[in-house]
Formats: C-alpha cells, sequence, structure tokens
C-alpha cells in the first residue's frame, strides 16, 4: 500500500472521529440540560453526521449493486465504520433500519424537537457516535503505525527531511 493512502486513511478516519465526539457532546450537552438550545454549528454538525448515515445506507446497497464511482468509496468506508460501531448483528434490514432510527434522532435533534426524543433514544445515539469515534481513534492508530515502503524512507531522506 503506497505511503499517501495511508495518509489518507488517516485523514477521513480523524474528520470521521471528530464528528464522532462533536455529536456525542452536542447529544450529551442536551441530556444534561446544559445547553438547552443548539449552538452557532450544532446544526451544521448534526447534517453532516445525517449525510454520514446517507453514505452508509448508499454503500450497504454497493453490497447488492456494486458499481465504482467517484463516491464509492467514502460510501463503503461510511458504511464499514457504521457496521462496525452499530450494535446489530442480525440482517441487513436490521442494520438499515437501525441507521434509519439513529438518523431520525438527529433530525429531530437538529430542527428542536428533541423533547419528542425518549432519553433511551438519546442514549442509543451517543453510544453509536461513542463507538464511532473509538473507532475512528484505532484506524487512526492503525494507519499511523504503518511501517512505510522502503523507497518511501529512502525518498524522504535524500530530499533533506
Amino acid at each position: 500500500m503506497h505511503f499517501d493512502k495511508w495518509l489518507e486513511d488517516a485523514e477521513s478516519a480523524i474528520r470521521l472521529g471528530s464528528l464522532a465526539d462533536r455529536v456525542v457532546l452536542i447529544i450529551a450537552r442536551h441530556q444534561k440540560g446544559v445547553v438547552p438550545a443548539l449552538r452557532p454549528g450544532d446544526k451544521e454538525t448534526l447534517s453532516d453526521a445525517i449525510n454520514f448515515f446517507e453514505r452508509a445506507k448508499q454503500g450497504f446497497a454497493l453490497l447488492d449493486q456494486p458499481s465504482v464511482n467517484s463516491n464509492s468509496r467514502s460510501f463503503v468506508s461510511s458504511f464499514s465504520a457504521a457496521a462496525r460501531s452499530l450494535d446489530v448483528s442480525t440482517s441487513g434490514a436490521a442494520f438499515v433500519a437501525e441507521m434509519g432510527q439513529l438518523e431520525d434522532i438527529l433530525a429531530r435533534l437538529a430542527e428542536a424537537q428533541a423533547e419528542a426524543l425518549g432519553a433511551s433514544q438519546l442514549t442509543a445515539a451517543r453510544e453509536f457516535f461513542g463507538r464511532l469515534a473509538a473507532e475512528a481513534t484505532d484506524a487512526v492508530s492503525n494507519a499511523v503505525g504503518r511501517t512505510p515502503a522502503s523507497n518511501v524512507k529512502a525518498w524522504s531522506l535524500r530530499s533533506g527531511s
């Protein structure tokens, strides 16, 4: 595997982990009642998290009808991260349903309709994004911990790095 691919993997995992951390904080603030309304930027963060679920669903759909386009890697990566973070091991239908429920929780939170959500729903979303953040941290560690190809090291030494 090429060194630039490792860096791309690490960057992608860092972005996903950051998103997951921010969502956990938004939900935790809401659950604790520390901040009754969304802060500036929270709605955008929740929208990004909802888009993550949309990409994950697209990645799941690629299992049945594989096709390659410019978004395929993002879809498959999102699907893989969601699959590792969800607590569903029964079927594809349960996986999609669970993602849909989490997506709905975030949408309600973003639309300031969180009062319609139960404590268990918020806890489930918070736990999912906590697991997603942990998965992303592991992915960053794996990407950064790889040994680069010998020619990369030789090139970097010759370039004065």
